[in-house]
């Protein structure tokens, strides 16, 4: 039962004159955002409109909302899915309103479900983790499986990465938000992407392309190859370029990282987050000290 308040914006509380299109909302509340998060709230939108018969923003009421997240429920997607279109549909709203776009802000009291942290489930034991590492893949696979647990990058960040963010053992990345960091990686790593570097490639040459196109990876193929090898190496768990970032922070953090060297190296937004991974270990518990 998803939490609401009784709240309903009243006729005088309409915006008056032409009401900017869903469509124009949708345009402005998606500037500047990276191509995959545009996907996201697209696909959210999508869904508000068919849940609310395309009525204008403006006009919707706690019932349309209530609607919108009833319509989730019944598709059967999981809890995470769930609270994602939820939590963007939520994020259009408090926009709109903050813009003066609509003059009610009717998702404001509705609460997300809540998702069950699956973490421990999504890290590799350390068998496993060599195993993927190791895989008998090319150097560029090979490369990109080790950028993902040594520098803990997120696959936007390694798709976009080109030669010039190469600065001796230091990686510049372009991070979530906009915000860019820098990530130092183990020699043994900057040896081999020295090695791997194409001879006469320029500065803004992307790092990783695909073999077949030669132009940038897609996100949809690295989330391929890194399913498919994991299949290789006989791990029979969900794997994603995630996996390997989760992987990061926790063995860093087991191996007495400091956390807030952890949480920089991560691009993380606060100590709050990587401090979910002190507590992924199922097989750990203080329990076991007494």
């Amino acid at each position: 039962m998803y939490s609401t308040s009784k709240l309903q914006p009243l006729p005088s509380q309409r915006i008056t004159g032409d009401l900017p299109t869903n469509e124009k909302i949708e345009q402005l509340w998606l500037h500047g955002k990276s191509p995959h998060t545009q996907e996201l709230y697209h696909r959210t939108i999508v869904r508000l409109n068919a849940a609310t018969d395309n009525k204008p923003l403006a006009w919707l009421t706690l019932e349309d909302i209530q609607l919108f997240c009833d319509r989730l429920k019944q598709e059967e997607l999981s809890d995470s899915s769930r609270r994602t279109y939820i939590s963007s549909a939520k994020s259009l709203l408090s926009f709109a309103s903050s813009c003066g776009l609509i003059n009610f802000n009717v998702g404001a009291s509705v609460k997300p479900p809540m998702a069950k942290d699956r973490l421990s489930e999504r890290i590799l034991d350390q068998s496993e983790l060599n195993a993927l590492l190791n895989a008998d893949t090319s150097d560029r696979n090979r490369l990109i499986l080790n950028l993902f647990y040594y520098g803990g990058l997120r696959v936007s960040e390694l798709i976009n990465l080109t030669w010039k963010d190469l600065n001796g053992e230091y990686l510049n990345v372009f991070g979530k938000g906009s915000k860019t960091r820098i990530v130092r990686l183990p020699l043994k790593i900057v040896a081999e992407l020295k090695q791997f570097k194409p001879r006469g490639s320029k500065r803004d040459d992307y790092m990783f392309i695909s073999a077949r196109t030669k132009s940038k990876l897609r996100r949809e193929s690295v989330t391929q190859l890194i399913k498919a090898l994991a299949l290789e190496v006989g791990i029979d768990k969900p794997v994603s370029s995630h996996t390997l970032r989760h992987c990061h922070a926790t063995n860093s953090l087991d191996k007495g990282a400091p956390i807030s060297l952890v949480k920089e190296t991560l691009g993380h937004s606060s100590v709050a987050v990587t401090s979910r991974y002190l507590h992924v270990r199922p097989d750990q518990s203080s329990s076991l000290y007494l």
